[in-house]
């Protein structure tokens, strides 16, 4: 009644901006590399490649929530970076950081 009681679609919510959900499992990105701007696309899943946080990074919460922390590597030129996305446990995303590489938002997504 209302909407009262309806759970939030982690979907919807990581779609409007950095980072995008396809389904239930699925989490898609895209960086362009500070070096030579490469763009550089990135897949990862909830059951694979996201993990739990660790209770001592955030200063002891009663749910810490989940982090994604990827290398990356340009194809083409070898650029060097990191990405790390940081989600509350019903897998929202709460930040999105990257080191060497410049985050696209999902509206300027080249396909």
């Amino acid at each position: 009644m209302f909407g009262l009681f309806r759970r939030s679609n982690p979907q919807a919510e990581a779609s409007s901006g950095l980072v995008r959900a396809e389904g239930n499992n699925v989490f898609r990105m895209q960086l362009r590399t500070l070096r030579h701007g490469e763009i550089i696309r990135l897949r990862f899943t909830k059951s694979a490649d996201i993990g739990r946080r660790d209770p001592d990074e955030t200063d002891g919460k009663k749910d810490p929530g989940y982090l994604y922390r990827k290398e990356i590597v340009s194809p083409e030129h070898f650029d060097r970076g990191e990405v790390q996305v940081e989600f509350d446990r019903n897998y929202r995303v709460l930040s999105v950081k990257a080191e060497g590489a410049e985050v696209i938002p999902v509206r300027d997504w080249v396909d």
